[in-house]
């Protein structure tokens, strides 16, 4: 069992991760309105969602390296801090542009909050514990594309979308007094003399380790598909099929569900299976998601259930890759967390910006759209896993 103190951290951890996911979906319901509000097309708005993510990504190479300068907190404060910026000036944004550039300045910021929560996490427990710990917070990071929409829908419904970004101003200033406070450094080797070569030759070491590698890309990639989906939503229930900003929100709450029940069972199934063959497992469960999806569009119409029902699969499907691939992509190169951290965090985020452009390139409004794309990126995960080579055997 993990400690008190220990999950008194997770905690901590936790408030700090959610960040990320909250501020991507909380202002989704917002986006058509924002159409007629900033006069402008759903097209220049769907560029927030990539510039976010982008700038989210990006980011975790730099607070990866200077976490290993400075520790882990201080970088923390420092990213929320500017994260706190990007919100204020969302808030005030006369126009588009303004904007997508504080969106992408709040997703620079809110970088932190993932790759250090991890490298945290690497550093307080063993490799058990981060799958335990792990499958924990990624519940609570699931939870937010149903509870955040819900939330932001209503706000908007009461207040206006400016109400929103006041909202994670105010979700941001609280985590920083939280690790002002509360948190203490965790970092128990810090290189004062650490450069920017040293950075770039951790890096080289993260990229060159196969093991890692291999971990990282069905994680990340599946990962980066579901947010991509949770993206382009409002587009698909509300545009589409013309549900009201604040209701179409409840809906995810099935997607949600099923991750919960799979990250439930993830560590009994783990337990019996193995990591390798638990995310096969998951892969193979996410096929089985584009299948129905494909069946739906070839026999039935384009309604809600259509939709949710094989996400709902995609996303326990998920749920049992993300645990195991984050355990076993951080416990092979637990002496450069740092590092490791900010490389799985930039990829999980740059997969979801690159395929959050994708999916919102393709007609929506066609359910054969969404079956290809869950079906193509299962079957490309599916061959990563057989074919890239120099995996670790248990």
């Amino acid at each position: 069992m993990i400690q008190k103190n220990k999950q008194t951290l997770i905690w901590s951890i936790n408030f700090l991760v959610v960040l990320g996911a909250i501020s991507v979906n909380i202002y989704l319901p917002s986006l058509p309105s924002l159409k007629h509000s900033l006069s402008t097309s759903l097209n220049i708005l769907k560029l927030s969602i990539s510039l976010f993510l982008m700038g989210y990504a990006l980011s975790q190479f730099f607070w990866g390296s200077i976490s290993e300068r400075f520790g882990r907190k201080k970088p923390i404060l420092w990213g929320l801090f500017l994260a706190c910026l990007g919100s204020i000036g969302a808030m005030i944004a006369p126009n588009v542009t303004v904007l997508n550039i504080a969106r992408f300045i709040e997703g620079t910021g809110i970088g932190c909050a993932t790759v250090l929560g991890r490298a945290i996490l690497t550093d307080s427990f063993n490799r058990a514990e981060i799958s335990r710990a792990s499958a924990f917070m990624l519940i609570s990071a699931n939870i937010m594309p149903a509870l955040a929409p819900i939330l932001g829908g209503y706000l908007l419904l009461w207040f206006g979308w400016r109400s929103i970004f006041l909202f994670l101003v105010l979700y941001t200033l609280s985590v920083i007094i939280l690790y002002s406070t509360k948190v203490e450094e965790t970092h128990k080797n810090i290189k004062p003399n650490f450069a920017k070569l040293d950075a770039l030759r951790e890096y080289f070491h993260v990229f060159k380790n196969l093991e890692f590698v291999w971990y990282l890309l069905p994680y990340t990639l599946l990962s980066g598909g579901l947010i991509a989906y949770y993206a382009a939503t409002p587009f698909i229930f509300v545009s589409v099929l013309h549900i009201a900003p604040y209701k179409y929100s409840f809906l995810s709450i099935g997607t949600v569900g099923t991750y919960i029940l799979g990250a439930y069972l993830c560590q009994p199934l783990t337990r019996r299976i193995g990591y390798d063959n638990a995310i096969l497992c998951g892969i193979l469960i996410s096929l089985l998601s584009g299948i129905t999806l494909l069946a739906f569009w070839f026999f039935t119409s384009f309604n809600i259930a259509t939709v949710l029902v094989p996400m709902m699969i995609f996303s326990f499907a998920v749920s049992i890759v993300a645990p195991n691939g984050n355990a076993g992509a951080m416990s092979a190169l637990r002496h450069i967390a740092g590092a490791a951290a900010a490389v799985l965090g930039a990829a999980a985020s740059g997969f979801a910006a690159m395929l959050s452009y994708i999916i919102n390139l393709l007609d929506l409004a066609s359910l054969g759209s969404l079956a290809g794309y869950i079906t193509i990126l299962s079957l490309l995960v599916l061959m990563l896993f057989f074919f890239l080579p120099h995996r670790k055997k248990q």
